[in-house]
């Protein structure tokens, strides 16, 4: 059964496999058990129910800061934004720890004066991913 509702029929092998193909996936949890039947037409009762997610979504990414062609006095430039708990977010490929609520801050090393690139990359268990790029400016004071 998936999800209560009864999917197929498989005659069990030799060996006590049986096996199921082409099964479609609905996004978020799928609950999976199966019941066994006899000669005679005796049915067990449902075995222990297994469950299988499904997530083709990308997280949610917000970078606060730095702003798109923002222009910054400092090679050391602070990176501000928000994500979904448990993704994994890096900021030019440096990984930072999330708050409970998904927040993150860290600081990123400009490669020199001019036009800099900072990337901010979201990744969740299933390994979707978002990425934001921001294009700023270091100009030395």
């Amino acid at each position: 059964q998936k999800n209560g509702t009864k999917l197929d029929e498989q005659l069990v092998g030799n060996d006590g496999q049986f096996s199921f193909k082409n099964i479609a996936l609905k996004e978020g949890s799928n609950t999976f058990s199966a019941t066994a039947k006899d000669g005679a037409g005796n049915e067990s009762g449902p075995g222990n129910s297994q469950t299988i997610i499904l997530d083709t979504v990308a997280p949610k990414l917000t970078v606060l800061d730095p702003a798109e062609g923002a222009t910054v006095g400092s090679q050391y430039v602070t990176v501000n934004g928000k994500s979904e708990p448990r993704t994994i977010v890096t900021i030019n490929d440096q990984q930072l720890i999330l708050g409970a609520d998904g927040s993150f801050s860290g600081v990123v090393t400009l490669n020199g004066p001019g036009a800099n690139v900072v990337t901010a990359v979201a990744t969740d268990d299933a390994g979707n991913q978002v990425k934001i790029v921001r294009n700023i400016t270091y100009t030395p004071q």
